[in-house]
């Protein structure tokens, strides 16, 4: 994979956005339709990304889309609307470990075949959000999709409502404070659940 210095997250239901997104110097796009889409108008929002993406292939825009998740499977229709030869790869928020990538592989492994594409040609970026997937980094980075690996630690976020972790005043501290998480958040050691932290 190239190097991405920038992603710019875009609303897949803001179609207007998206154009102006193309000219604002971003690495990448990453076309949303999960969170930041009403659940309202996530088929729109699906067909607006869909529509969008030869026009923005047309203006070497490169591009990546955040797809949605139920409780126990990312959605096909997602896939099915979006992989193609103009998509760089698919966002994958709130993996609970490798085998939620080794299920998503299977599913763009899928499209990939009905729509005639080389098989491994559409690469994953998983958002680790949840304890256990940052406890398992090393094994979600494993899978041969996965072009890089990150993680969201926004305040109040994910992040810190699953495990319990708040944000250190600098990193002097975290050490002091708790167990680390990730940079510049903590689990305070009294609450820290072993299955929800890194190790000590």
């Amino acid at each position: 994979m190239r190097l991405i210095r920038s992603f710019l997250f875009v609303p897949g239901n803001k179609a207007a956005w998206i154009d102006k997104a193309a000219g604002s110097g971003a690495d990448a796009l990453i076309l949303d339709l999960e969170d930041s889409v009403p659940p309202a108008e996530k088929s729109q929002a699906r067909e607006i990304v869909r529509s969008k993406l030869d026009g923005l292939a047309a203006r070497k825009q490169r591009t990546w889309v955040r797809i949605n998740r139920s409780p126990h499977l990312y959605d096909f229709e997602d896939l099915l609307a979006v992989v193609g030869r103009h998509v760089e790869g698919i966002v994958l928020s709130k993996p609970g470990g490798p085998e939620d990538i080794e299920t998503a592989s299977s599913l763009v492994a899928e499209v990939e075949h009905r729509k005639g594409l080389p098989l491994g040609c559409t690469l994953l970026l998983p958002i680790l959000e949840t304890a256990r997937s940052m406890q398992l980094a090393y094994e979600i980075a494993q899978n041969p999709r996965v072009a890089a690996i990150t993680g969201l630690a926004a305040k109040n976020g994910d992040v810190a409502s699953l495990a319990d972790a708040g944000y250190a005043p600098n990193d002097w501290q975290v050490g002091q404070t708790g167990k680390v998480v990730a940079p510049e958040l903590y689990v305070p050691a009294a609450s820290a659940r072993p299955s929800s932290t890194w190790p000590a």
